[in-house]
């Protein structure tokens, strides 16, 4: 009876020590999976935080983007203005001549000068 108690002890002390290892190794193996979970976690975070900066940032350029084409179009509107203004006083300038080049003709030629012409001209002046 002593060989089989023997042998029933180096049994459940095998027994004992498998289920002991298997104990750890699955703890190892948990610890392990936890630490990915952590790590998947974490980097799934920095993405994130990195799509909202990325966003953020094209959001930016965009906003800037409106803000050049609103002033650009503010300043071509003002030199087409100014233009437009310039050209309405060349072509009545060029009236005012072309209206006293004929009083000074018809005025060589002897006829009376035109009162609405003489009053447009000291409305220039």
């Amino acid at each position: 009876m002593a060989g089989r108690r023997d042998s029933a002890l180096a049994v459940a002390k095998y027994v004992f020590d498998r289920l002991d290892s298997m104990i750890i190794a699955d703890r190892q193996s948990n610890a392990t999976e936890m630490a990915t979970v952590y790590e998947t976690q974490k980097k799934d975070e920095e993405i994130a935080k990195q799509q909202i900066e990325l966003t953020q940032q094209r959001v930016m350029g965009l906003i800037i983007a409106i803000v050049l084409l609103t002033v650009f179009f503010v300043i071509y509107t003002l030199f087409r203005r100014r233009a437009a203004r310039r050209m309405a006083e060349m072509k009545a300038a060029k009236q005012v001549i072309e209206s006293l080049k004929a009083e000074i003709e018809n005025h060589r030629k002897g006829a009376e000068p035109n009162d609405d012409l003489t009053m447009m001209c000291i409305r220039v002046n």
